[in-house]
C-alpha cells in the first residue's frame, strides 16, 4: 500500500510539475521583456519617469543616424556629438547619444560602426532632452528629428555599445 501511494504522490507531484513550468514558460512567452517594456516607456512620452536612472537595450533596431547638417557647434562652444535612432521602425524611435571617448565595439570587442539596420546592446542613462539649439547644434539634428525628440521628451545617452551588425 505505501508503495502504491509513493507512485501516486510521485505522479501527482510530476504533473504539478510540468503544469507549473508550462504556465510559467507560457506566461514568459506572453509577457514583454525588459527591453521592449522600456522602449514602450520611452516612446509614449512617459519617459521623464526613467530620466536619470539606467536602463539596458538588447538587440533594438537602428534606425537611421543623426541627419541634419549645422556648423553652429564651435559657435556655442560645443563638439558635435553623434548620434543615432533605435526603435521598432522609423517612426517610433529614440534618439541615443554617443558621448565623447566611447566607442562602439562589435561582438569580437573590435571597434565598430553603427548603421542603420544593425542591432545593438546600448547600456546607459536616460537623460531629459536638451532644447532645440543643442540638438541642431551638438548632435546635428534636421528640424524633423529635433521635433521627435522633444515630442519623447528624453534622450538616452550611451555608456556602452555592441553592435551585433544587420538585422536578420
Amino acid at each position: 500500500m505505501t508503495t502504491r501511494r509513493q507512485i501516486v504522490r510521485t505522479i501527482f507531484l510530476a504533473v504539478s510539475a510540468f503544469l507549473l513550468f508550462a504556465s510559467f514558460a507560457d506566461a514568459q512567452k506572453n509577457a514583454p521583456d525588459a527591453t521592449e517594456q522600456t522602449m514602450q516607456i520611452l516612446l509614449s512620452g512617459n519617459g521623464s519617469q526613467l530620466i536619470q536612472k539606467p536602463i539596458v537595450l538588447s538587440r533594438v533596431t537602428v534606425q537611421g543616424k543623426s541627419s541634419g547638417k549645422n556648423t553652429h557647434a564651435k559657435d556655442l562652444g560645443q563638439a558635435y556629438v553623434p548620434a543615432f535612432w533605435v526603435g521598432p521602425n522609423s517612426n517610433r524611435r529614440v534618439l541615443v547619444v554617443i558621448p565623447n571617448g566611447l566607442v562602439p565595439v562589435n561582438m569580437n570587442n573590435d571597434t565598430a560602426s553603427v548603421n542603420p539596420g544593425d542591432t545593438v546592446n546600448i547600456t546607459g542613462t536616460v537623460r531629459k532632452a536638451p532644447d532645440p539649439t543643442q540638438l541642431e547644434a551638438v548632435y546635428h539634428l534636421s528640424k524633423q528629428d529635433i521635433s521627435v525628440v522633444q515630442r519623447e521628451g528624453v534622450i538616452v545617452k550611451a555608456s556602452a555599445i555592441d553592435v551585433h551588425g544587420p538585422r536578420h
